[in-house]
């Protein structure tokens, strides 16, 4: 209790009050600001010797933008710095080309992927043929892909927490953590990269073994 009067507003040690010190102004707002990243302020001391002040943070958080999404009644995060853009299509604009979807844009050639099956779940909806598609273009490096979606729900900030250490026996690919949402939701953050890798595995066994899609999926 004694140590926390020294975050309390106001409180000053100075005898005399200058232009730098004496006006009981800057502990507490350490406290606050640290209080407000989920950090923690300690302090030891001894009599005669000094005192030590010891800030800690949580390593694994970051506040990052992310669009949300959702892909069977299942929220995800896509990092907004891998977004380059965000379409709806037709069912009748996908095209198939040696053993791939594609979407023709502006003269360029748009590899697609179903992100429930990027993450191994089976996609929730079956679209008539009229009905629109939400894909988000997705960007690593200078590779361009589209990701079709159930459903966009907006740009986000979110703050990120890492799930390795409940799956300590292997990584889960293509997810880089989790944030919980304001809604008490918890959405799970994709990691691009790790999804691009993984889809251009997939389509170069499928030309190595000559596969078609529906055997694939068999």
């Amino acid at each position: 209790e004694i140590y926390d009067i020294i975050f309390m507003p106001g409180f000053s040690t100075a005898k005399t009050v200058s232009d730098l010190s004496g006006r009981g102004i800057g502990m507490n707002i350490v406290k606050e600001t640290v209080s407000s990243l989920n950090g923690t302020v300690t302090i030891t001391t001894e009599k005669g010797k000094g005192t030590k002040f010891s800030l800690a943070f949580p390593l694994t958080m970051a506040i990052i933008p992310a669009l949300l999404t959702t892909v069977g009644g299942e929220v995800y995060a896509i990092p907004l710095s891998n977004v380059f853009e965000i379409l709806k299509i037709k069912k009748t604009d996908i095209e198939s080309i040696d053993f791939k979807e594609v979407l023709r844009l502006r003269n360029e050639v748009i590899e697609l992927r179903r992100l429930g099956e990027l993450i191994e779940k089976t996609h929730s909806e079956i679209l008539n043929e009229d009905e629109k598609l939400s894909v988000v273009i997705v960007k690593v490096d200078n590779l361009h892909m589209g990701i079709i979606v159930d459903e966009l729900i907006g740009k986000r900030e979110i703050v990120t927490k890492s799930i390795s250490h409940y799956f300590k026996e292997k990584e889960i690919e293509g997810i880089s953590g989790a944030a919980i949402l304001g809604n008490g939701t918890i959405a799970l953050i994709l990691d691009i990269l790790s999804l691009v890798k993984r889809h251009r595995s997939e389509l170069s066994l499928k030309k190595n073994y000559g596969f078609s899609r529906s055997n694939v999926d068999d």
